[in-house]
């Protein structure tokens, strides 16, 4: 049989045993509760101050802007994204030659946003001339 969790707050609440056994361990369970409100009390303050220090960082970090190496790592990943959207609409079209497409571009063209490539034959034709 498991005793009560409280009894151990009976000789911490009548030190000279003095006391009545059932004044005891009313005594006991009032401060076992006690002691399991301020048990509660300290960890949900403690929670309270790691949450403001996350949101604190949080805040400082977004007020100070992407560092380098994020930019960078930004860039790495757009491009992989655009490199894989750029082959998998060509691929949808029937375009042969898809990994001339995913080469970068040195102009922007205005007629493809995302690969930056002519649609048409005839734009390709243009394109070939000038």
């Amino acid at each position: 049989m498991t005793s009560e969790p409280w009894r151990r707050f009976e000789e911490r609440v009548d030190l000279e045993r003095k006391l009545d056994p059932s004044e005891r361990a009313r005594r006991a369970k009032i401060s076992y509760r006690a002691f399991l409100r301020a048990n509660a009390r300290t960890v949900a303050r403690s929670r309270l101050v790691r949450q403001q220090r996350r949101e604190t960082t949080l805040r400082r970090r977004l007020a100070a802007g992407p560092s380098a190496n994020e930019l960078a790592e930004f860039r790495r990943d757009r491009d992989d994204f655009i490199r894989a959207e750029i082959v998998r609409m060509a691929s949808q079209r029937g375009e042969r030659g898809l990994a001339a497409l995913a080469r970068r571009q040195l102009e922007v063209r205005p007629d493809c946003l995302l690969c930056r490539r002519p649609f048409t034959e005839a734009d390709r034709a243009a394109e070939s001339k000038a």
